[in-house]
């Protein structure tokens, strides 16, 4: 004998054979579970991918900075070659300096005499 489980008879008899209401509550119970379980998944994936995406990202930066800090030689420029030729200007003929000069011999005592009166 079949009992078919509804509202009346689930009060009376919630251990029936039939038990559709109760099988699909916890069929849709299960699938939500099912769902939370698979999107926290996703959640935790798509963390992970952006994590690992900076730490990309990070290294690189780091390789950057580092290939810049880098000494690397400036290649030699070649420039228009000139040749030097000779002056044709004579040399300049060093003067001694006459530093005892009468003019300055003069001037000299003249401010001498000069401080000794003041």
């Amino acid at each position: 004998m079949v009992q078919i489980c509804n509202e009346k008879n689930a009060e009376k008899n919630p251990f029936g054979l039939i038990r559709t209401d109760h099988k699909a509550k916890h069929r849709r119970s299960q699938i939500h579970a099912d769902l939370q379980k698979s999107t926290k998944q996703l959640l935790e994936l798509i963390k992970e991918i952006k994590q690992a995406e900076t730490n990309r990202l990070e290294q690189e930066e780091i390789r950057k900075l580092r290939e810049q800090m880098e000494f690397k030689a400036n290649p030699v420029r070649h420039f228009r070659q000139f040749t030097v030729h000779p002056s044709t200007i004579p040399l300049t003929k060093p003067i001694s300096p006459n530093l005892h000069t009468d003019k300055r011999v003069r001037t000299r005592s003249l401010h001498h005499s000069i401080k000794l009166c003041d």
